[in-house]
């Protein structure tokens, strides 16, 4: 039988990030879930339409600010992709 030989921080690199990938794999169905039920949330309070609703909170300066800062955060992380998030366009 065939073991091979890894140093323990090349492991422990693996490991990281592996670990870190499974994560973020599992948090995106409970994310859609989570926005799914906002959604039905803001529709059953509301007297307005859906679209009404969506127009206000998608135009919001507050929001494009968060969102912005968000991806610029994310672009500063060594080892992400830089072009990826900032060459989208602030909206």
């Amino acid at each position: 039988m065939y073991f091979s030989k890894v140093s323990l921080s090349r492991s422990a690199e693996t490991y990281t990030i592996l670990t870190v990938g499974d994560g973020l794999v599992t948090i995106l169905p409970s994310l859609l879930v989570s926005v799914a039920g906002g959604i039905v949330v803001t529709r059953a309070a509301s007297k307005e339409s859906l679209g009404v609703n969506w127009q206000a909170v998608i135009y919001s300066p507050r929001l494009l600010w968060i969102a912005g800062g968000a991806l610029t955060a994310l672009g500063l992380i060594p080892g992400l992709p830089k072009i990826a998030f900032f060459s989208l366009p602030p909206c």
